[in-house]
């Protein structure tokens, strides 16, 4: 099927298409810079200094993460590799799993970073 279009039909539907995305663009813009000036203003307050400060005294007393059983002393690998490694998780243990998180008030990703974080 061919749709016949003037030219000047298109350039007017073209114009308001890029006009939209102009505007899109810019309310981006826009909501970045209040963005950033909102963060300034919440980093220079009092209450942001006393908890970044509670937490970097409280950061010794955090602990890491678990000790997993290493194949190899990380001094003996010479030239470290990545692999990629996937495992689907059976629907009814993921749902089962998001379930117990979730009555702990945590999100299902939360609790994976801190098993595995």
């Amino acid at each position: 099927m061919v749709i016949k279009i003037s030219k000047k039909a298109f350039l007017r539907k073209a114009l308001r298409v890029v006009g939209n995305m102009a505007r899109t663009v810019s309310a981006r813009r826009y909501a970045q810079a209040i963005y950033q000036i909102a963060l300034e203003k919440v980093r220079a307050s009092e209450l942001y200094n006393q908890d970044k400060n509670y937490w970097m005294d409280r950061l010794g007393e955090l602990p890491f993460g678990p000790k997993l059983p290493l194949k190899v002393k990380p001094s003996e690998i010479s030239s470290p590799k990545s692999i990629r490694c996937t495992r689907n998780i059976p629907a009814n243990i993921w749902s089962s799993f998001k379930k117990k998180v979730q009555s702990h008030n945590l999100s299902p990703t939360s609790a994976v970073l801190g098993i595995y974080g």
